[in-house]
């Protein structure tokens, strides 16, 4: 089955020219993601195709133009991970990681899904492509896969393995009147023609001397085919497999060939240096080193340039064995959003780096600026004082000065004034390091109140919450929370702290409330807030976000839906203030507002209106949430994934900015702020 999209490739790189969010109109999506990070390139005739981290983008080479491709201008999918072009069909091809295809040609995206829909019992994933004239060769885990481009239909599927048996194909290349198979058992070969490939019979090993091994990156060259197994370059001559290259020093990573050059990307095993195995057809051999830093693909152009994949710095182009070209889409440095914050016309992104369970996941991506189209960058790579600054879990972009301050879970808070990185720990501050993990100093929320102070939480400590006052004294607040950890925080209408205690059985949530005087102690309160009446109210102790409303209620989110806490400010009453589900009505049955969905981000923006965010798609709500006026997912819309980390809302335009667990993306909403006063509590 195919189905053809009615985008023409020439309205794609129109659309794909905008480069930020700031420019969409009502209704419309945008996708913000890395593609510094390249991973493929490939020869596509008048361009030059190269796969991001997501999605596959394309350089112009006559005027140096670059175009992103997406499923907002027309892809059907997302995770693209393999990527192919046919001069003879003129065809540019795309795999995603769920074996879905989408072909682009005579100016029309073309879905074909027959792998997808495959029931197998084993894993789907397809390898790699080879092209041979109008057909590609899918290397996959179920064999190799036929399709003719110039029909756009599967022909056949080699099911090659001993007795019939499904064998991984790893990479796929044909020689004269043979086919060759790179499988997880060395390699196999079949005559191309007079034979019916489709049996297994028909296949044998291509030579008893290469070992009964994992074999990939075959390629033809120079009248002979060449294999990677075991670290070592190996090609068939005479019959026999021979080395053609071993060095231990140096992992082999890619192989990719012209009709004069064969070029393989290496990395030493210290994963220190980078460089370019270049052979002739005379099988010299030679190396290019040049600025390269990760690279994995490379392709090799008629005029003999040299274009590199790098998994940190985009592309490269080598003439001569020089670097004299380099092409890196701007974008974020990662896909990784935990936290964003917003400020004027910036954006800022906290990349995270804790599990579900808030364990480190050694996150090393610095954080990262949208302003005005372009993103700006900073980590180990940019900046020393980030070397070693793992985690960036929040982010307070604070209004009114260029301070931008970020918790991490890892070596305590961070402020960067547009020049300067100041770090607090435990060793220049009052900040403490977690209970049994004490050489961590783990920073969670950020907040700031109407006094200008900063307020954030100190996770996994007694001593869970700190101010730092507009002069830059200290205040601490000790609370016996012990070794819980401790992440978001807001403010309420009376200027109760209220912070997230996720992974606690018992209570979900701590509220602080600091009395009269800021820096007198005797006057302080707090409250855990935890299951049943009287206690909190909580339905379920693993708060995941919470949220202040434009009312001024709180609004939790759980593993088991929401909670409202509507008497917010009367928290420290006698009568206290218990949790409220919201209860709706679907399909003619009454239950209460996501209960059997973890919520995992709450936004709020200038009708009040609520975004909410879970693993299941992005839902939004009325005001009082019974009312559900949108619900997006990957099957109804251009979001990338299901999974959404966090949502944060510019008051003034409506734009909302959703983060996933494969990047951000960024939709205009219809409600703006009315007021400055609702723009600050969106920020």
């Amino acid at each position: 089955m195919r189905k053809k999209a009615s985008f023409i490739v020439v309205m794609i790189l129109l659309a794909c020219s905008v480069s930020h969010a700031q420019s969409l109109a009502l209704g419309e999506w945008a996708t913000l993601l890395p593609y510094a990070n390249t991973s493929m390139v490939v020869d596509g005739g008048d361009k030059i195709y190269a796969l991001g981290n997501i999605y596959p983008f394309s350089y112009e080479k006559s005027d140096g133009s670059i175009t992103r491709f997406d499923k907002v201008w027309g892809l059907s999918d997302v995770q693209a991970t393999q990527i192919a072009y046919s001069p003879e069909a003129d065809a540019f091809l795309i795999c995603y990681e769920n074996t879905n295809i989408d072909l682009i040609k005579d100016g029309i995206i073309i879905n074909l899904a027959d792998i997808e829909r495959r029931s197998t019992g084993g894993n789907k994933k397809i390898n790699s492509v080879y092209i041979s004239g109008k057909l590609a060769y899918l290397a996959s885990s179920l064999g190799i896969i036929v399709l003719d481009l110039e029909n756009e239909e599967f022909l056949d599927t080699y099911v090659i393995g001993d007795n019939g048996d499904q064998l991984d194909v790893n990479s796929v290349t044909i020689l004269g009147d043979s086919i060759y198979a790179a499988t997880d058992l060395g390699v196999k070969k079949a005559r191309l023609t007079g034979t019916i490939l489709a049996d297994f019979q028909n296949w044998y090993q291509a030579d008893a001397s290469l070992p009964i091994a994992n074999a990939d990156h075959m390629t033809t060259f120079a009248g002979t085919v060449t294999v990677i197994q075991n670290n070592k370059l190996y090609a068939l001559q005479n019959g026999t497999w021979n080395t053609l290259y071993d060095d231990n020093a140096w992992n082999l990573l890619s192989a990719d060939v012209s009709d004069s050059l064969l070029v393989i990307c290496q990395k030493d095993t210290a994963n220190a240096n980078a460089r370019l195995l270049v052979i002739d057809t005379d099988l010299n051999i030679s190396f290019i080193s040049g600025s390269l830093s990760s690279p994995v693909d490379a392709a090799v152009m008629d005029d003999g340039s040299i274009w590199v994949a790098d998994q940190i710095n985009g592309l490269w182009r080598f003439t001569d064995g020089e670097t004299d070209a380099a092409v890196a889409p701007n974008g974020p440095f990662s896909n990784r959003v935990e936290n964003m914050s917003i400020r004027g016309n910036e954006i800022w992104v906290a990349p995270g780096g804790v599990n579900q369970d808030l364990g480190n996941v050694g996150n090393l991506d610095g954080f990262f600026k949208l302003e005005d189209g372009f993103w700006v960058n900073k980590n180990q790579f940019t900046d020393s004082e980030l070397q070693d600054q793992f985690n960036l879990y929040s982010v307070f972009a604070e209004p009114g000065t260029n301070n931008t301050w970020f918790g991490t879970f890892w070596n305590g808070l961070i402020k960067y004034d547009g020049e300067d990185i100041t770090i607090f720990n435990q060793d220049n501050s009052p900040l403490a390091g977690q209970i049994g993990d004490a050489n961590r100093t783990k920073v969670g929320g950020l907040v700031k109140d109407p006094e200008g102070n900063i307020w954030l939480t100190n996770s996994g400590t007694n001593t869970p919450i700190h101010a730092i006052k507009p002069d830059g004294t200290w205040i601490t607040f000790t609370v016996p929370t012990g070794s819980i950890p401790v992440t978001d925080i807001v403010l309420d209408d009376a200027q109760n702290k209220w912070a997230i205690l996720p992974v606690s059985t018992t209570y979900g949530v701590l509220v602080l409330n600091y009395g009269a005087d800021l820096d007198d102690p005797n006057d302080d309160r707090y409250k855990l807030l935890g299951l049943g009446a009287g206690n909190g109210g909580l339905t379920d102790a693993n708060v995941r976000c919470i949220a202040k409303d434009n009312d001024g209620e709180i609004w939790v989110g759980t593993s088991k839906g929401i909670n409202v806490f509507y008497c917010a400010s009367s928290i420290f009453t006698d009568n206290g203030c218990d949790a409220q589900q919201i209860l709706v009505e679907r399909d003619g049955f009454a239950g209460y507002l996501l209960e059997n969905e973890q919520v995992t981000a709450i936004a709020v923006d200038g009708a009040n209106r609520k975004w909410v965010g879970t693993n299941n798609g992005l839902w939004v709500f009325s005001a009082d949430g019974t009312e559900e006026e949108a619900y997006f997912t990957v099957d109804n819309s251009p979001l990338i994934s299901n999974s959404i980390t966090s949502i944060s809302i510019e008051g003034k335009s409506g734009l909302v900015y959703i983060g996933t667990d494969k990047g951000l993306m960024a939709y205009r909403g219809e409600a703006t702020a009315a007021t400055n006063e609702h723009e600050d509590e969106i920020l």
